[in-house]
């Protein structure tokens, strides 16, 4: 019951649709797109033990991160997806679910609120249009590491993980921009992220860091798609 109550309490992601859709858009048929109940838990599981997603060099995930209240409450970090009627799906990617998982990707991406926050408070928030999300608070370090280091057990070579919610328009924007210049101008991950973050701060209406201050790459960042 606790479970359920904590992820019927993240709210909704409106803008993530639009994300994914600009994103596909950049990279055309190389791209496939996975959103609202074909995201869900059991196509993601059934991809990663068919070897789909070894298949893709970037992986993006624009979905809610999961950190739990306490640490005797649920302490393993997850990722929201569309639960199915599978026995054992809750709606859930787990850290412990993601380390059994076979990627062979050079870039996974957590567009996701708070994903490097530590424990979650009660109140829901809005921080300058960011998206309905959970408040979270604490120490980071440990549940960032659970996360991270289960995609790197799965395969990924680069995390981009996020410090604090995440507004919602102008993470779309900073996504389209960061992905460009991966692949129209051949950046490495560091020089895209560091260029297009600089391009919304010198921005007046996005120059304050909660549009654009949240991310951070972990791994190889000097890697080329």
């Amino acid at each position: 019951l606790r479970l359920a109550q904590a992820v019927d309490r993240v709210g909704e992601l409106p803008g993530t649709a639009q994300e994914a859709q600009v994103i596909r858009e950049i990279f055309g048929d190389d791209a496939l797109l996975a959103t609202g109940a074909a995201f869900n838990e059991d196509a993601v599981k059934q991809e990663a033990r068919d070897g789909t997603l070894a298949d893709y060099r970037v992986l993006h995930f624009a979905t809610h991160g999961i950190l739990w209240p306490t640490p005797d409450c649920f302490t393993d970090p997850a990722l929201t997806v569309t639960a199915t009627t599978s026995e054992d799906s809750d709606g859930l990617l787990t850290a412990s679910e993601i380390r059994l998982m076979n990627f062979d990707a050079q870039l996974v991406v957590l567009s996701a609120c708070n994903t490097a926050s530590g424990y979650l408070t009660t109140a829901s928030n809005s921080i300058y249009g960011a998206r309905q999300q959970v408040g979270l608070s604490g120490a980071g370090g440990e549940s960032l590491s659970g996360l991270a280091r289960a995609f790197f057990a799965a395969g990924a070579r680069a995390v981009l993980a996020t410090h604090w919610p995440v507004a919602d328009r102008e993470t779309t924007q900073l996504m389209e921009r960061f992905f460009r210049l991966l692949k129209d101008e051949e950046l490495d991950f560091a020089d895209a992220l560091q260029q297009a973050q600089g391009e919304l701060r010198g921005r007046r209406e996005t120059s304050h860091p909660v549009f654009w201050g949240p991310f951070v790459l972990i791994g190889d960042a000097s890697a080329t798609l």
